[in-house]
């Protein structure tokens, strides 16, 4: 997963890079730079979706462990609840 949106940026310059490895933090630089609004809102979503998708794939694990430990004891449920309805609201697209 990439932490921010530079470092998911310089992961999209360096998939179409082409040239030196010497070059490319200079080339990344440029090409940041150089980036339209249009380009930056593209990469800015398809950065969101990865974050989300992340954060889902999270928030199930998260849950199937509490699941797991209440089978044997009832704490956690609100917590258990809270992951529950933000996995539902992910995956309904809200």
């Amino acid at each position: 997963m990439k932490k921010t949106f530079e470092e998911f940026l310089m992961f999209k310059h360096a998939e179409q890079y082409y040239g030196t490895k010497d070059c490319m933090v200079d080339d990344c630089a440029d090409w940041i730079g150089n980036l339209d609004v249009e380009d930056l809102l593209k990469y800015g979503d398809q950065f969101a979706k990865e974050q989300i998708k992340d954060l889902l794939e999270a928030c199930k694990y998260a849950s199937g462990y509490l699941e797991g430990l209440l089978k044997h004891e009832n704490r956690g449920k609100a917590i258990l609840d809270a992951l529950n309805q933000a996995i539902a609201k992910a995956e309904g697209g809200e």
